[in-house]
């Protein structure tokens, strides 16, 4: 991936001013042969001393060449090491004493190595992150007190990674004093750093009062670099801000829109529908009155024949009145039903189209407020406040789960934001899905494993039965190597590349060694005739037993001579409840398996205080656990939650992984690197990179 970083600074207006600055950008140059990448300062000191512009570029140049002569190449360490070189010099280089430097010296610096930021500052800089549309305050006010309290100046280093279009802006804060925080956040969206720091300039050309603004504009990409120009017209700047805002618009009214057009298609369907009722009703009408007229015209030719022609003559009727139909008295009738019609069809629509807009508005009052609490939750997570990001994605899953989910664009919005919003979860709570892993070997399902998969010098072993397999991952083929008198139901490393085999049926444990493939019955002496054996792990030649019998956990020493684990020993020094705990593994320490949706940590016999963080649920009341002295992590199987948990063994929970596409996980073992797991579930293995 190829990294660009575009920057350009816009330095002082005023200089009657009481307030002296410096600001330095690297050369892309310096950035790319030095290996620590690109360097960003803005120093200010509230002085009109002769001596203050020495002081400035004394303090940038030896901070400088500290941070580029930084032994180790990575950026965090160098501005560490260059912020407690400023903490230790800053009062020499200026002659001034530290109460002088808090009062008076305001600076930020900033560090970018690839997709990396690191940033530290004093004082009046602000460091602000544009990311989504959205502008944040990474070096808050609370900060600042912290730094007051401690004996060093620049003591909170802020690191994280940059995303493809994120922006950062180092400022004082007399920007915001001629600008709205919405035209900052626009400008340096939509504008390359050039044209940004050109619009701020241009945009106060004809004010008369100098203004102190010095402020550095980055740019962050994960493309190709373009050539940018440095020079843009204030209209050219307003006239995209204006087109920028029309389809700012457009996108809110976009749903709105949608919906609308919808609803003024199914108002179409009723009025078409209303429409043609009438015509019918009027047709039906037409021809029962013109039948009528038909009769009557009928009645009177009959009539005429009787009368005389000349009392016809004297008693005809005006010819207006005869040719005056009833259809024509009922015409203006139906245009008034129909005009009625028409009319309490148009309210309808009116009123479900304000109706269907007000709804709306209030979805996507509820649509912006998630997407606020999702950018809140990355800005938390800038400077690492994970227990902020967490609350607020709980926060926007709760809004979530009230979006109404009716129409297309509905069902489309939501799990557009679903998908935004556990993304940034598994993101937190370092969640993978399965969707890596691949078959190493698919076993045999005429019979299932029965016990668990460990491996010994590159291969894994596991048993099938009464028959131990050995599995090459490289080119996934499966061998049977041993047998033995019974089903084996327990498979585990064992000193010096050894394996010790348990067969609960017969009570039998057999020693297997994979050099010579030979198994070998050592004698065992159970504490009690009622003892049951839940699950055992092994530390050197020592091997543990967790017996549920009396909630005990027993410890037998193995003796070569003898091929015998003799009888064991109470390990155990103070009483604890053991009966619903299924699983342990011993590195020195003794992990049992959760019980009550805890993982229990043993030492000398006695319980330790031991938690999981870092889970985005709790464990569920059974779980495998597998760690050795070898191991550096602990790693649980928590099949009624679908996941495999990677946990340092001080609690931190590393790495948390789905498992519902390969199903139910019978056991599982990193390679020595612990970069690799393998993972064995009834039918198949799988290898993973963790």
């Amino acid at each position: 991936m190829s990294y660009s970083i575009k920057a350009d600074k816009l330095g002082p207006q005023n200089k009657k001013s009481l307030m002296q600055s410096a600001i330095y950008i690297t050369s892309e140059k310096k950035a790319k042969n030095s290996g620590l990448g690109y360097l960003f300062i803005v120093a200010e000191i509230k002085s009109k001393e002769k001596n203050v512009p020495a002081i400035l570029e004394q303090t940038i140049n030896e901070l400088k060449e500290y941070y580029y002569h930084s032994p180790t190449k990575n950026a965090e360490a160098a501005l560490e090491t260059t912020s407690q070189y400023f903490n230790e010099n800053i009062c020499d280089i200026a002659r001034k004493d530290i109460k002088w430097v808090r009062e008076k010296f305001n600076i930020a610096l900033a560090a970018v190595q690839e997709d990396k930021l690191v940033m530290s500052g004093l004082n009046n800089i602000q460091l602000w992150l544009f990311r989504a549309g959205k502008m944040h305050n990474i070096n808050e006010a609370k900060e600042e007190s912290k730094k007051k309290k401690s004996k060093k100046i620049l003591s909170h280093i802020i690191s994280g990674q940059l995303e493809n279009g994120d922006a950062i802006m180092m400022t004082n804060t007399t920007l915001f004093d001629y600008f709205s925080y919405d035209k900052i956040k626009q400008t340096v969206l939509q504008l390359g750093p050039s044209q940004c720091c050109a619009f701020f300039k241009n945009t106060l050309a004809d004010n008369k009062t100098a203004v102190d603004f010095n402020t550095i504009v980055i740019k962050f990409d994960k493309t190709k670099k373009q050539a940018v120009d440095t020079t843009v017209s204030s209209n050219n700047v307003l006239s995209r801000e204006e087109d920028q805002d029309k389809l700012k618009q457009a996108e809110k009214n976009k749903m709105i829109a949608i919906i609308a057009g919808k609803s003024k298609q199914t108002a179409g369907k009723i009025w078409t529908g209303l429409s043609q009722a009438v015509k019918q009703r009027a047709n039906k009408t037409k021809n029962a009155l013109w039948r009528r007229d038909k009769k009557n015209e009928q009645a009177k030719q009959e009539t005429e024949t009787e009368l005389d022609r000349t009392d016809k003559d004297k008693n005809k009727m005006p010819s207006e009145l005869l040719n005056q139909s009833p259809l024509a008295k009922h015409r203006l009738k139906i245009a008034i039903g129909i005009i009625a019609i028409i009319f309490a069809g148009s309210l309808f629509w009116v009123n479900n189209k304000k109706d269907i807009e007000k709804e709306n508005m209030e979805m996507q009052t509820v649509i912006n407020t998630i997407n606020e609490k999702i950018n809140a939750s990355e800005a938390a997570l800038i400077y690492k406040d994970e227990n902020k990001a967490r609350d607020l994605l709980a926060e926007a899953n709760s809004l979530l789960m009230n979006l109404p989910q009716q129409t297309d664009e509905q069902k489309y919005n939501y799990q557009e934001l679903k998908d935004e919003v556990e993304a940034k979860i598994n993101k937190i709570y370092n969640i993978k899905t399965d969707n890596t892993a691949t078959q190493v070997v698919g076993l045999e399902v005429a019979q299932n494993p029965t016990a668990d998969i460990i491996q010994i010098k590159n291969n894994l072993y596991t048993a099938k039965g009464s028959a131990i397999y050995k599995i090459n991952p490289a080119d996934g083929s499966e061998t049977e190597m041993a047998r033995v008198e019974n089903t084996i139901d327990k498979i585990i490393s064992f000193n010096d590349n050894l394996a010790l085999l348990y067969a609960k049926d017969g009570g039998q444990i057999y020693l297997f060694d994979p050099n010579n493939n030979s198994t070998r019955k050592i004698n065992i002496e159970l504490p009690n005739a009622e003892s049951k054996m839940v699950d055992w792990g092994t530390y050197g030649t020592r091997m543990y037993m967790l017996d549920s019998y009396d909630s005990q956990i027993y410890k037998f020493s193995y003796n070569k001579s003898s091929a015998s684990l003799g009888s064991g020993v109470k390990w155990l020094e103070q009483e604890i409840d053991l009966s619903e705990n299924t699983s342990i593994s011993v590195d020195g320490n003794i992990w049992l398996g959760a019980a009550n949706s805890e993982i229990t940590k043993l030492f000398k016999g006695k319980k330790e205080i031991f938690k999981l963080s870092g889970l985005l649920e709790p464990i569920s009341t059974e779980t495998k656990i597998n760690t050795s002295e070898q191991m550096n992590y602990l790693y649980i199987i928590d099949n009624n939650n679908k996941k495999i948990i990677i946990a340092t063994k001080q609690g931190e929970v590393k790495s948390q992984i789905t498992t519902e596409n390969i199903g139910p996980v019978v056991s599982l073992t990193p390679n020595e690197g612990e970069n690799l797991i393998y993972i064995m579930t009834d039918e198949n293995i799988y290898q993973m990179e963790i």
